[in-house]
Parts: C-alpha cells; sequence; structure tokens
C-alpha cells in the first residue's frame, strides 16, 4: 500500500500535475480529481503531461478526460419516509449503502470487504466520525448487520494501513 500510495499521490493529490487541475479549476470541486483513477500507468502520463503541457493547443481537461476514469456518480434512487426524523433517517440508509469495490490499483479507493453507509450520495467512501454516528444509529434501530460489516471495515483498515483515517481513500491515510 505505501509503495501505491507514493505513485497515486505523485498523480492524484501532489505534483505539478495536481497543482494545474486543481488550480485551473477543471472541475467544479477538488475532490473529483482525487478521486479519479489513471487509466494507464502513473508515470506515464505524468510523462505525457510533462511533454505536451506547454504546447499551445493543450487543453489540459481533456488531457485529464483522455488519461483518467472520473469517479461515478451514485444514483440517488429510493423512496424516503419524511414522515418522522427517525424514518427519514432509517429510509436514507439504503440509499447510502454502497457494495464493497474492488479498486483498480491506481485507484485512491481503499478496499474493503464488506457493506457500508457513506455519509452523503455523491460519496464512495465512508468516513471515520460520520460512519460512528451512522453506527450509533443502526444500533438504536436494531441494525447490527450493517454495523458489524462497517466495524469489520475498520479493522481491516487499520490492519492494512495502520490506523483509521478520516476517510476510505489513501489520500487519508497520509
Amino acid at each position: 500500500l505505501l509503495l501505491l500510495l507514493n505513485v497515486v499521490q505523485m498523480i492524484q493529490t501532489g505534483g505539478e500535475l495536481f497543482e494545474a487541475v486543481q488550480l485551473s479549476r477543471v472541475f467544479k470541486d477538488g475532490k473529483t480529481f482525487v478521486d479519479s483513477t489513471p487509466k494507464r500507468e502513473p508515470e506515464l502520463i505524468l510523462k505525457d503531461y510533462q511533454s505536451k503541457k506547454d504546447d499551445p493547443d493543450f487543453d489540459l481537461k481533456n488531457f485529464v478526460l483522455d488519461n483518467f476514469y472520473l469517479p461515478a456518480d451514485p444514483s440517488h434512487g429510493g423512496e424516503i419516509d419524511n414522515s418522522t426524523m427517525d424514518n427519514y433517517i432509517s429510509s436514507l440508509w439504503p440509499i447510502l449503502t454502497r457494495k464493497p469495490k474492488y479498486p483498480h490499483p491506481w485507484s485512491t479507493l481503499i478496499q474493503v470487504y464488506n457493506d457500508y453507509v457513506v455519509p452523503g450520495g455523491r460519496f464512495g467512501e465512508f468516513y471515520y466520525w460520520d460512519t460512528y454516528f451512522t453506527c450509533l444509529g443502526m444500533a438504536r434501530k436494531g441494525q447490527y448487520e450493517m454495523l458489524v460489516n462497517m466495524v469489520k471495515n475498520f479493522v481491516y483498515i487499520q490492519d492494512k494501513v495502520g490506523l483509521i483515517p478520516n476517510g476510505a481513500r489513501t489520500y487519508f491515510a497520509s
């Protein structure tokens, strides 16, 4: 993981390509690029960027779109019951539940093996404190299977990374 972390950081979370993408606001937020996955060897992408960036016809956004898979926009389907606060929160959990993904080796997503709940529809990963409070609510509502799944994911990440980062992304583990 540490070797992978260094390569990914060089491309998606640090260095001149990262700075160019973030400073030129290629995307509407700063999370899209760091959650993107290189389509090929990160070192080759960086080498191509360095050789092309000064060309008069260079288009940074097209370069990024040609070389990175953007994070999927999760669906927001599902019925929300807002008759009471309890029902509203309980009806969100299935919508915000994610199945474990087997991320590409260059993805910033830290792999886990159990279902989990994300803090909002745009996220593909869970977050430490959000998960803690979600688990408190799930315990109150008897949702023990999901609660245990999320705790197992924390234990796995603790064993694999050596800590539980703020979120299940490699850039939070650095």
